[in-house]
């Protein structure tokens, strides 16, 4: 929990996430797990930008944070008309593209921002990831393993490519390049193309132009099985990464508060969730098959169960 010293004045972390209705509870775990894990003197501002999100989960919210004054939101309402016609893919849902109004919403006094994706849980300290030195970069990220052939982009085999669920923004440059109308440009050019929608336009936009953050800043599902594929020194980053992970992000379309997730950090969301406002109650089997499934995936090694994870996902994307 935060040492705050209430004689010190710093100007605020800005963190930021999207989220439509469904997520409310989930933001709820992360920013909770943000909360507790902030050992810094320094006022937490977090921005969500939101579609369909009533009064009544926004109270909810804000009371289960109640014991972090440092810790305050501001609600961004957003119509998500303007992104009507735009690609959707797999698990993924239109708020995902709301991260392109940051600029345009965050008062133009803020220069940088910390965004999360709601689907995840913070461990340490985001102090240090908050005084990273961006220098002339766009943003700073951690490398995605987990999207497969990026030549569907132009990019080459191989290439960096980072994932979007965590990032620290370099907002005065977003306005500069006009984010929004560049990026809802090249969602209407590249169409089917975009298999990770808003992930994919970022990655156009600043390649060769982000800095990679330590792994351990984004562990993502895929890390699990990429461990054993990847060469030295990427290799030693991710076992480190895993082994003390500061943000833990349940990619993929399976989730912790799913039945049949294995995750084999899911049990930090939970610990999270249980003063989150949302109680700590897990979603209910299915029947004994389902059961009976759980437990022998569970009997399996880490590696193993990510395998099959990764190719489920895969035939996921084929089918979609």
């Amino acid at each position: 929990m935060s040492t705050m010293n209430d004689q010190t004045i710093l100007p605020p972390l800005e963190g930021a996430t999207v989220i439509d209705r469904s997520f409310c509870q989930h933001l709820a775990v992360m920013l909770r797990s943000l909360a507790v894990n902030h050992q810094s003197a320094r006022p937490i501002r977090f921005w969500v930008l939101a579609s369909d999100v009533e009064e009544d989960p926004r109270q909810r919210l804000a009371a289960s944070l109640k014991e972090f004054p440092f810790l305050t939101i501001e609600w961004k309402s957003i119509d998500p008309a303007l992104y009507d016609g735009l690609f959707i893919h797999l698990h993924l849902s239109i708020a995902t593209y709301f991260r392109f109004q940051l600029p345009d919403l965050i008062p133009p006094t803020v220069h940088r921002v910390l965004f999360l994706d709601s689907d995840l849980v913070v461990l340490k300290s985001l102090e240090e990831l908050w005084a990273t030195d961006l220098g002339e970069a766009g943003l700073a990220a951690v490398r995605d393993l987990g999207v497969g052939d990026v030549r569907r982009l132009g990019f080459a085999r191989g290439e960096p490519y980072f994932n979007a669920g965590v990032l620290l923004i370099d907002l005065d440059r977003w306005r500069q390049l006009d984010v929004l109308a560049r990026a809802m440009g090249m969602a209407r050019e590249y169409g089917s193309r975009l298999e990770w929608m808003d992930q994919d336009i970022l990655n156009l936009l600043f390649r060769g132009h982000w800095k990679e953050l330590d792994p351990a800043w984004n562990v993502q599902t895929a890390f699990y099985t990429s461990v054993y594929k990847v060469k030295e020194p990427w290799r030693s980053a991710l076992r480190q990464a895993i082994r003390q992970p500061r943000i833990v992000h349940f990619t993929g379309p399976s989730k912790p508060w799913e039945f049949r997730n294995l995750h084999p950090l899911r049990h930090l969301y939970w610990h999270y969730r249980r003063d989150s406002g949302w109680g700590d109650k897990a979603p209910g089997a299915p029947g004994w098959m389902a059961r009976l499934t759980r437990a022998l995936r569970a009997c399996l090694p880490v590696w193993v169960r990510w395998k099959l994870t990764i190719l489920a996902e895969a035939a996921w994307r084929r089918r979609g």
